[in-house]
């Protein structure tokens, strides 16, 4: 996609393992001094330039922001886990072998890096069977780059090789101890590193990421509890990361072992998965790490290539887009365009954007709705906006996109709304149930609340003029075994005198209206 290419174009081979990052001429003093300290406190020259692999186990817990039922700056449980991580430093290969327990099951899966590839096996999505698959490039960019946040040996390590990488950045007082900062270049963005000036461990690690919803965050990764392993490296026993102040991830290890038999067969692709290399897609993912991987342990995964339209006509004026798990759907008005659920993230709402632009061409999208809150189904409104489409989302809503869209000036991923002065006109959809009429002569579309216990900020869009109505997806997902989240919405459906031969899926696909109700009475 076009407006992908420049930032995809950003230097990312630094993300690989053992990639070159050329050495300044000669290191600033205060940054070697940095250096220095680092090393020394992180067990000496000699262990670290030894250090070839090393094995650990932990438990611990993630959270995921805008997945709970309410909207705000808060987080929600996404999965617990404990983990087994070989990470192979001389060979360019890490292994994750989790048991990740999301929405009250385990699912064991493997993460296997090698090099540029990678591959996953196991269950990596709730309610799959387990299976054996190629890695994306933007996962294995995620899983590479959230690695090193957590082993921040890792980078100091590097630093003995390609000390130019490091610049001294100050100095600060962290919990009381004095602190020298040192900035590492070489991952997609830039980290500092807190070394506490007495003991040359690392304190702490700061970095940016970007959140579709939220912009460009300030990512922080705690460190405490260093213990030495053998071979003499120091390890943190108790790792916490951090974005926009809330904590996403807690870490707790044990059996730390340095070096150990590496053996290359947990590192050989199954028979008949072959990965490939996409330099735009890991640009992507290096910059997205947690938004990533957050879902990734939810067990509901976002990663991939997210440009491919597959349009479906529903009813005359009424075309689903499918070809990525999270769906839209496009009302042709005669004045405009409605785009209905705006999208996964900006990746995806352009693809929208470019596939309308040749299918109904001179016509302006009017307005974008939203079925709820929540970060799959929100993270593409942005660029609509900056189209002038206006928002239509549930009145509960409103202060969430309000910061939504007031966020501009990213670095790391900027979208259409950074580099426009457009203003949100939100459309409120009020919660008691009136519909908001979005008019039009020939096609006019009502937008009205749906009370759910998934999200209080849930709406559902009607066409009345072919009866299609289109639901969130996660509380119904259309062909699907329905649940008592299917009772309640044909509850609303009767109340509000809806008239309904289709209902179309934000997940899933089209079931008839004579077809659902068949489905809930059984």
């Amino acid at each position: 996609m076009s407006r992908r290419t420049g930032i995809a174009a950003a230097a990312m081979s630094a993300l690989a393992f053992g990639a070159q990052v050329p050495a300044a001429a000669a290191q600033a003093p205060a940054a070697q001094r940095s250096i220095d300290l680092a090393v020394e406190g992180l067990g000496g020259e000699e262990a670290l330039e030894g250090l070839n692999a090393f094995r650990l186990q932990a438990r611990g817990n993630v959270s995921i922001f805008d997945e709970g039922p309410e909207p705000g700056n808060t987080v929600s449980p996404a999965a617990t886990f404990r983990l087994v991580l070989t990470y192979d430093l001389r060979g360019s290969r890490l292994r994750a072998d989790y048991v990740r327990t999301s929405v009250g099951t385990d699912r064991r899966v493997s993460e296997v890096v090698v090099g540029r590839r990678g591959f996953i096996s196991g269950a990596d999505a709730n309610f799959q069977p387990p299976g054996d698959k190629a890695m994306t490039s933007d996962r294995w960019a995620a899983i590479t780059r959230e690695q090193r946040l957590l082993n921040p040996q890792v980078y100091v390590r590097d630093l003995l090789a390609r000390p130019g990488r490091g610049t001294a950045a100050g100095r600060r007082t962290l919990r009381g101890r004095p602190h020298r900062v040192l900035e590492v270049r070489g991952d997609a963005v830039p980290v500092r590193l807190y070394i506490d000036a007495r003991t040359g461990r690392i304190s702490r690690l700061t970095t940016q990421d970007h959140n579709y919803n939220r912009g460009d965050v300030p990512t922080v990764v705690d460190y405490a509890r260093w213990r030495r392993a053998n071979g003499g490296v120091w390890f943190p026993r108790s790792v916490t990361l951090r974005q926009a102040g809330q904590v996403l991830q807690r870490h707790t290890r044990s059996a730390v072992r340095a070096n150990p038999a590496v053996p290359a067969a947990r590192f050989r692709f199954p028979t008949g998965v072959q990965a490939t290399y996409d330099g735009d897609l890991a640009a992507r993912g290096a910059r997205t790490t947690e938004w990533l991987m957050t879902f990734a342990h939810l067990g509901f995964i976002k990663d991939g290539e997210a440009d491919v339209i597959t349009p479906r006509v529903v009813a005359s004026g009424s075309t689903l887009i499918q070809g990525n798990g999270n769906q839209s759907m496009i009302v042709e008005q005669q004045d405009g365009i409605v785009v209905v659920e705006a999208a996964l993230h900006d990746y995806r709402a352009e693809a929208l954007i470019d596939y309308i632009e040749r299918t109904y061409p001179g016509k302006p999208i009017r307005y974008a709705t939203v079925s709820h809150h929540h970060s799959d189904h929100a993270g593409g409104l942005r660029p609509f906006v900056a189209l002038g489409a206006r928002p239509v989302v549930h009145e509960n809503a409103v202060s969430f996109f309000e910061d939504v869209l007031a966020v501009r000036g990213s670095d790391l991923l900027p979208d259409r709304l950074d580099e426009s002065q457009a203003q949100a006109n939100i459309l409120p959809v009020p919660a008691s149930g009136a519909a908001v009429t979005l008019e039009d002569p020939v096609r006019p579309v009502t937008v009205l609340a749906e009370p759910t216990d998934h999200a209080t900020t849930t709406v559902l869009v009607h066409v009345p003029s072919e009866g299609v109505l289109f639901v969130n997806g996660d509380t119904y997902t259309p062909a699907n075994p329905p649940g008592p989240a299917a009772r309640t919405l044909d509850q609303t459906i009767q109340a509000n005198g809806l008239t309904v031969n289709w209902i179309v899926g934000g997940h899933g696909g089209v079931i008839s209206y004579a077809d659902f109700l068949a489905a809930i009475a059984g």
